[in-house]
């Protein structure tokens, strides 16, 4: 019997198999696109990119006395930690009780790393955003704070009452980015991290992704 595959038909299949490859390599980028287009990232390598799936909350229930939650940030992936966020509740009394709750940033030196911030405090910003050198108060200051509320509740036998100040430009129910910059060899890298901020009489902060881009003085759209 002969083979049922000449020289000329078998050449045939494999520019037929390298077509249609190419074709679903083309589709892929495209789709890896368009999600990074919807994730609100550049498309291409030019982002290091880290999304948690699930979220990764930090939250507190506090029954009284003191209580810290830490989550360390590797932005770059280079396995050193680039900022720590750190949630604190300090509750204090019985028939009235003082409570303090803070969610804070700190960068950690190891680079230059700051935070952009807005009248003192990390900026909340929305999507879209562009963050890089047009911005230009940063701060590398440690225990920078998000949001934070200091107040009182008080308990009787018909009502409590709670009353207390928020400040920082994350209010209660907040979401939206930190614009962070990491300088390295001399080069500004620009990146960010996405928050669901709730700091009131309770305490939490879900951290959904976070990136930097790779390029120096790139900016980053998110």
């Amino acid at each position: 019997m002969k083979n049922a595959f000449t020289a000329g038909g078998f050449k045939r299949l494999i520019q037929t198999v390298l077509f249609f490859s190419s074709l679903l390599f083309t589709s892929c980028q495209k789709q890896a696109a368009a999600h990074a287009q919807q994730r609100g990232i550049p498309s291409g390598l030019s982002i290091l990119y880290t999304r948690l799936n699930p979220d990764s909350t930090v939250s507190l229930f506090n029954p009284g006395g003191i209580l810290d939650r830490y989550y360390l940030l590797d932005i770059d992936q280079d396995g050193v930690a680039d900022y720590v966020l750190h949630l604190h509740s300090q509750k204090t009394g019985r028939s009235v009780i003082r409570l303090n709750n803070a969610l804070t940033i700190s960068p950690v030196n190891v680079n230059d790393n700051q935070v952009a911030v807005s009248n003192g405090w990390p900026a909340a910003f929305e999507s879209p955003a562009v963050i890089g050198a047009g911005l230009t108060n940063w701060s590398k200051a440690s225990q920078q704070i998000l949001g934070s509320y200091d107040g009182y509740c008080r308990f009787a036998e018909t009502v409590n009452t709670c009353t207390g100040r928020y400040s920082g430009n994350w209010v209660y129910g907040s979401y939206g980015y930190v614009g962070l910059k990491m300088t390295k060899g001399g080069n500004n890298y620009y990146g960010w991290v996405r928050l669901a901020v709730k700091v009131g009489q309770t305490a939490a902060c879900t951290v959904t992704d976070y990136g930097c881009s790779r390029i120096p003085d790139q900016l980053v759209i998110n």
